[in-house]
């Protein structure tokens, strides 16, 4: 019988450090129940080849199989289109409606949630700042007009405190690591080598009072490199927003990631809230606690089955 199981779920290694990504392939299979999609990658002589894996789905006509809901189907859609006219951050449209592991549709599927639901919303996140007093959207892959390197903020609340306008950009991880280096070569991404060193000094040096440590102990560490360029990213912001915090959004087993969290928020800002970690635990316990209708509460037991309940899917791992 689990050896039935397991060709169901596909092209997967059963490991623990696959745990992740079996999930999603048991996710494809007996929930989605979709055969698990092929994708292209350049082999050794640079000839694009073949493969499947149990993580990806073939969406063709990007129907919205990845999402949770048709209302967050719309706001991939609605994004989508906003990017095509402003330009600003990047989406990988196959790899959004296709991979399931992927920290992207993660971000849509979380957060997608709540910007359908605007005074959950602000319920939500005055459990993290009680201070805001109007929640007014969540943009997804939202960067300022400045940037020039494409990089973007996962996801940004906007919100009010009193008569302030704010932003809060998080980062968001599911498996994947921070990036650092740029791809086959040695250098981290802003150091004197790179080519964004100009411009990422620049703004370091107008912001100083925002960063603690000097330049090089940021840049230097690939665990804190992806987010301080979300801090120089976040001060680009200031001329539209009056206040900017910036934030972490990561499974709450991630110990590493956490880690790197806490030490970084002791490096920027002069308050600890200028940086927040919140742990998908940490989401679902505030949500959990409020006054849902019975559609919002089965949605968060969809959406925890989804990317949180491994132990629907780990009993395939003792197969062998």
């Amino acid at each position: 019988m689990k050896e039935d199981l397991i060709k169901l779920i596909g092209t997967c290694p059963l490991k623990e450090s696959e745990k992740f990504r079996l999930h999603q392939g048991w996710w494809r299979a007996f929930v989605l129940k979709e055969k698990e999609g092929q994708y292209t990658y350049k082999g050794k002589n640079k000839e694009i080849k073949t493969g499947y894996v149990c993580n990806r789905i073939n969406d063709e006509g990007f129907q919205g199989l990845n999402f949770l809901s048709d209302q967050i189907i719309k706001i991939v859609s609605d994004t989508l289109n906003n990017r095509i006219i402003e330009s600003s951050g990047i989406i990988d449209k196959e790899r959004l409606y296709n991979n399931l592991l992927s920290s992207q549709p993660l971000a849509f599927n979380f957060m997608g949630f709540l910007k359908a639901n605007p005074n959950l919303a602000l319920r939500f996140i005055r459990k993290i700042l009680p201070e805001v007093t109007q929640f007014e959207t969540i943009e997804f892959e939202f960067a300022p007009k400045e940037s020039r390197d494409h990089s973007a903020f996962d996801f940004a609340f906007i919100v009010n405190i009193e008569n302030k306008r704010g932003i809060i950009g998080f980062e968001c991880k599911y498996t994947d690591e921070f990036s650092y280096k740029r791809p086959k070569t040695n250098s981290f991404y802003g150091d004197c080598n790179d080519k964004n060193y100009g411009s990422y000094s620049k703004i370091f040096n107008t912001n100083i009072d925002r960063f603690l440590c000097n330049y090089e102990d940021y840049v230097s560490n690939k665990y804190f490199n992806q987010l301080f360029r979300n801090e120089l990213l976040a001060t680009l912001f200031k001329s539209e927003f009056d206040f900017i915090k910036t934030g972490l959004f990561c499974h709450q087993n991630d110990k590493q990631t956490i880690n790197s969290g806490n030490q970084f928020q002791k490096m920027i800002g002069n308050k600890t809230d200028d940086f927040i970690i919140l742990t998908y635990q940490k989401y679902f316990e505030i949500l959990q606690q409020l006054d849902l209708t019975w559609e919002e509460r089965e949605f968060t037991m969809l959406l925890w089955a989804r990317y949180c309940g491994l132990q629907l899917s780990k009993g395939i791992l003792k197969s062998k």
